[in-house]
């Protein structure tokens, strides 16, 4: 199995590092307000659409209803870390050094799962760039 920047997330309480701690805590925390502050995230997502190149993040009154359901699902809510350790399969997971919705720390758990392969790309954030996409390509064709 083949994961590109997984959002690992644990409950804070069940992290033993303070600063991992503090920043899953604070991650979780944004995330929540996002949700609940509807005109907020509208009126600054329009601001971060402008800085991003086209076509990689559009938030709109139309698509705010699946917007917040995928982030209280798929991030908020998840369970990447029993999913994965449930695994009988290699796992690789491929992530960038730079994508701001990983906390620093919070790849740990996983990383140290024997069947768990882990793959940093430097200089690259969450959008599949050249240089993710290449360590993805090397990794699927081993």
């Amino acid at each position: 199995m083949v994961l590109v920047g997984p959002p690992v997330y644990v409950s804070p309480r069940d992290i033993g590092d303070p600063r991992v701690r503090a920043r899953v805590s604070a991650y979780l925390r944004a995330y929540d307000f996002l949700r609940a502050n509807k005109e907020f995230t509208l009126a600054n997502a329009a601001i971060m659409a402008r800085l991003l190149p086209k076509g990689i993040f559009e938030l709109t009154e139309k698509t705010w209803t699946p917007f917040i359901k995928s982030m209280e699902h798929c991030i908020e809510s998840q369970t990447v870390v029993s999913d994965i350790a449930s695994l009988t399969v290699p796992v690789d997971v491929i992530y960038g050094a730079f994508d701001a919705f990983i906390a620093q720390g919070s790849m740990t758990i996983i990383e140290r799962m024997r069947h768990v392969t882990m793959h940093r790309v430097e200089a690259n954030d969450h959008i599949i760039r050249k240089r993710l996409a290449r360590v993805l390509v090397r990794v699927i064709d081993s």
